[in-house]
């Protein structure tokens, strides 16, 4: 199986094999960059592979592949998250907020004229607007404000981020005990304070 360690891909790969009642030692895992999935498929280096669009999209095309699991399967366990080192949260507090209230603008705009949106986020990932709107089907954007309740302490990126360390210790891919990184909804909550006009 063709993983990349940075990504979600091992804790996907675990939550598919538990589908059908197998755990990662009951696979070989080969770490390796997303780029380089879709070639080592068609040269059968790899039997399988976690990953996801774009670079799934061409696999799947080109015949290299079938789905045989994906997120849609795991509701609410996937995140994409914004990563901030806590010293430059704190010392660019102004910058992260208006990153975040910037990033709420783009949505709206989505909403209000997803017709332009998908073009420009189709041409930037050089892809097609079908294909684009093809790999969005089933994500989830939520608003800021329905971000609160997510970043809550003990709620459910803090559990989803300890369920995907077990996860990476299990491959070793860290060391037992890391620390998990700190969830700070602050910056959220001063975005949702003082909003843009």
């Amino acid at each position: 199986m063709a993983v990349t360690p940075s990504t979600l891909g091992p804790y996907v790969l675990s939550r598919a094999l538990e589908t059908s009642g197998l755990t990662l030692a009951d696979v070989t895992v080969v770490p390796m960059p997303l780029g380089e999935m879709a070639g080592a498929l068609r040269r059968s280096e790899v039997e399988a592979a976690a990953f996801f669009p774009p670079f799934s999209e061409y696999s799947l095309r080109a015949g290299l592949a079938r789905k045989l699991f994906d997120s849609s399967r795991i509701p609410g366990e996937i995140f994409d998250v914004l990563v901030v080192d806590p010293r430059i949260a704190e010392q660019h507090r102004e910058e992260l907020v208006l990153l975040l209230r910037t990033w709420q603008a783009a949505h709206d705009l989505a909403d209000r004229d997803p017709d332009q949106a998908d073009a420009v986020m189709a041409a930037r990932e050089r892809i097609s607007v079908a294909q684009f709107r093809a790999a969005e089907q089933g994500l989830v954007y939520p608003r800021l404000v329905e971000q609160v309740p997510l970043l809550q302490a003990q709620g459910v990126l803090e559990r989803n981020l300890a369920a995907v360390q077990q996860v990476q210790q299990a491959l070793g891919l860290v060391n037992p005990g890391a620390p998990l990184p700190r969830v700070d909804d602050r910056p959220l909550r001063e975005a949702l304070r003082n909003p843009a006009p």
